[in-house]
């Protein structure tokens, strides 16, 4: 992955450690980004291996679409 420019978000400071070797600008955001939000725009960076079952240490999640909680879109565009 190219990291150049890009701030990663991370909910935990284990995955901020992670996000860190791959030489990125992170910031934690808390989980449920209940922290403060840069004004930047954010790439959201996480161990995700709670997601699915099928899922294994080093898959990615590339979204198109960010839904709030009651699926109103928040974001919709291309993937990374």
């Amino acid at each position: 992955m190219d990291v150049d420019g890009v701030i990663l978000a991370c909910a935990t400071r284990t995955e901020a450690r992670s996000a860190r070797r791959l030489g990125a600008r992170v910031v934690v955001v808390g989980v449920g980004a209940r922290r403060c939000l840069p004004q930047e725009e954010v790439v959201s960076f996480g161990l995700c291996g709670a997601l699915d079952e099928g899922m294994e240490v080093g898959d990615l999640v590339d979204a198109v679409r960010v839904v709030d909680e009651a699926g109103r879109p928040l974001w919709e565009g291309e993937p990374l």
